[in-house]
């Protein structure tokens, strides 16, 4: 009986060992999973992408934010150019329409003065055009062979004798004023509305022009000014 009982406790402690020793293994094996296996891949994947979320909205919101930025630029910039678009025909409208008043002054002057209008009326209706426009700054009659007859204000009047020459020489009317070079920051218009007849002349001051009917808010925000056909600066 004894060895029976000897043989009994060394496989029940052989038992134990086995036992124990696989649940050993078994515990090592799910401790130390192969990190190159499938699931240990896919998992670290899945942590590198999470991490990389925050750049992505950041690098998103930069390109938002530029995108916004250079929206808001362009808009500025084309309302800038659009009312400088408006602000230079209304200026350009505007000058147009003064020298058309005095244009017209001229031609009614002359046109009266061939109908038999008296010289004193007409010298009149020029010095109350005078005072209601500064820029004007002579208005001067010519006999029909280019001598000064009659002028507003006086003598000394600004006139010019190059304009006078030229027409003089072409020996035609004109249905409207014609214009002489500029000088000074003065031209003058004149008119001959008759062969026979004489010539009426009106000097402006082109600074004038620009002072009495540029509005200040225009002059702050731009530099206007007046330029001849072949680029020179006439007035500003």
């Amino acid at each position: 009986d004894a060895p029976d009982r000897l043989r009994h406790t060394a496989a029940v402690g052989e038992g134990r060992t086995v036992s124990e020793v696989g649940n050993t293994r078994a515990t090592t094996g799910l401790a130390g999973a192969d990190p190159w296996s499938v699931d240990g891949v896919v998992a670290g994947r899945r942590i590198d992408l999470l991490s990389l979320i925050p750049l992505v909205a950041i690098v998103a919101l930069l390109v938002l934010v530029g995108s916004l930025v250079w929206l808001v630029n362009r808009t500025d910039q084309d309302r800038a150019r659009t009312k400088l678009a408006t602000d230079a025909l209304w200026v350009e409208q505007t000058l147009r329409f003064q020298l058309s008043v005095d244009e017209d002054m001229l031609v009614r002057l002359a046109l009266d003065g061939v109908e038999g209008v008296p010289p004193d009326l007409l010298e009149t209706r020029a010095r109350l055009h005078i005072a209601a426009n500064p820029e004007v700054l002579s208005v001067i009659w010519y006999d029909a062979q280019g001598n000064p007859l009659r002028a507003v204000p006086g003598r000394q009047a600004p006139d010019d004798p190059a304009l006078i020459a030229r027409m003089m020489r072409a020996e035609s009317i004109s249905s409207r004023p014609v214009y002489g070079d500029s000088a000074d920051g003065r031209v003058t218009i004149a008119m001959r509305p008759r062969d026979e007849g004489g010539i009426v002349t009106a000097t402006m001051s082109l600074p004038l022009l620009l002072e009495r009917h540029i509005p200040w808010w225009i002059a702050e925000q731009y530099a206007v000014r007046i330029t001849a056909a072949s680029g020179g600066t006439l007035a500003e």
